[in-house]
């Protein structure tokens, strides 16, 4: 005021702006001091919120039903969650420092080194089934899943791998199919006694009337009276060999049949003759048809492939059987292969009605029935 001359005071004239300068300094350090404790609080906060953030992820992962490994962009492990360490029947110690996940000898063994690289190198999502033994010494087969981790630029700096241990699942699956495939075998059992039953009482019938036919020539071996008939006679017992021959050989191929389908096989991948294991299961199959009827086949000339064979067996045999259940009055059921170039085609047709349009939306459900309530699944 008195620099303004608003008021006169001798002396604090000059002194005037100095005082507003020193308050108002005083007054910016108390906003800065405001200003620098808020924050602070704001830091500290966010801090507490992403310490929390990260130990609840951290937790998740570590506690995930599932095993998970990261590495870096060189394939260096950075982190592996209590779960995966279980399944590779290892424990934290070894796992202290980081090493070379593509360098490891149990991933190289089992190929999933090569899939991580290529993870890393191509920037793919790969899958992939891998068998091998633990830490511990148990055999083990595991479902894998590897995805890139990428920065804000795209580039790949790491990868996850997401591992599931599959080796009882699998191990229940192959129970389940070998159930299916003696409940296969018992609805057969009853065709196949009845399709044996038939040329035996044949061949012993036939056997029968050959041994008298034969005690008859024998009686009349000295003479020489009727040597024509004597050779007519001989021809139909040569008739009789031939056909009880023929149905001798029809049961010793439905035996063996059965004895193939009923060993099942490995999933392993094999040459296989397609063809054969068609008619392999359209001779089982006819046995639950009335008589000695065969279930037709077209069979184009197929170069063997690599497929496993007990399981496609299985798959023949179920188409077959769905057919014949399925057929209409006059149980029509064919069965023929094709060739194209770069497929092999199989195709089992019946006579019955179509699929309904709400039942081949199950087509492929496990177990789904049809052919309305209470049908045969």
């Amino acid at each position: 005021a008195s620099s303004l001359g608003l008021i006169a005071t001798a002396g604090v004239a000059e002194y005037g702006p100095l005082g507003v300068s020193i308050a108002a300094g005083h007054l910016l350090a108390i906003r800065q001091r405001r200003l620098e404790a808020n924050l602070q609080q704001q830091v500290e906060e966010r801090t507490s919120a992403l310490t929390a953030s990260q130990a609840l992820y951290q937790d998740v992962i570590d506690n995930a039903p599932i095993g998970m490994l990261s590495v870096d962009a060189r394939g260096q492990l950075e982190h592996a969650n209590a779960k995966l360490l279980a399944i590779l029947g290892s424990t934290y110690t070894e796992f202290a420092g980081s090493f070379s996940v593509v360098d490891e000898g149990a991933a190289k063994n089992s190929g999933f080194a090569a899939m991580l690289e290529r993870a890393l190198r191509t920037g793919e999502v790969l899958t992939d089934q891998f068998s091998f033994d633990s830490w511990w010494g148990r055999s083990l087969t595991t479902r894998t899943l590897v995805a890139p981790r990428r920065n804000a630029a795209g580039d790949v700096v790491g990868a996850l791998a997401i591992v599931e241990d599959v080796t009882e699942r699998l191990a229940i699956e192959s129970r389940l199919q070998e159930a299916q495939r003696m409940e296969a075998i018992g609805q057969l059992a009853a065709g196949v006694a009845h399709e044996i039953n038939n040329p035996m009482a044949y061949v012993r019938s036939n056997l029968t009337m050959l041994r008298e036919e034969i005690g008859a020539l024998a009686k009349d071996a000295d003479s020489a009276e009727q040597p024509e008939q004597t050779r007519a006679r001989i021809g139909e017992c040569g008739t009789i060999v031939g056909n009880c021959l023929v149905h001798v050989e029809r049961t010793v191929s439905i035996v063996r049949d059965m004895r193939e389908f009923s060993r099942g096989g490995s999933a392993d991948r094999e040459p296989t003759d397609v063809n054969a294991l068609l008619e392999n299961a359209a001779r089982l199959v006819s046995t639950r048809t009335s008589g000695l009827s065969e279930i037709p086949l077209q069979l184009a000339e197929l170069p063997p492939i690599a497929a496993a064979p007990g399981q496609l067996r299985q798959l023949f045999l179920n188409l077959l059987l769905n057919a014949l259940r399925a057929a209409g009055p006059t149980g029509l059921v064919s069965a023929a292969t094709t060739r194209t170039a770069s497929e092999l085609l199989i195709s089992v047709h019946d006579d019955g009605p179509v699929i309904q349009p709400a039942e081949r939306a199950r087509l492929f459900e496990p177990f789904a029935p049809c052919r309305g309530s209470g049908g045969d699944p």
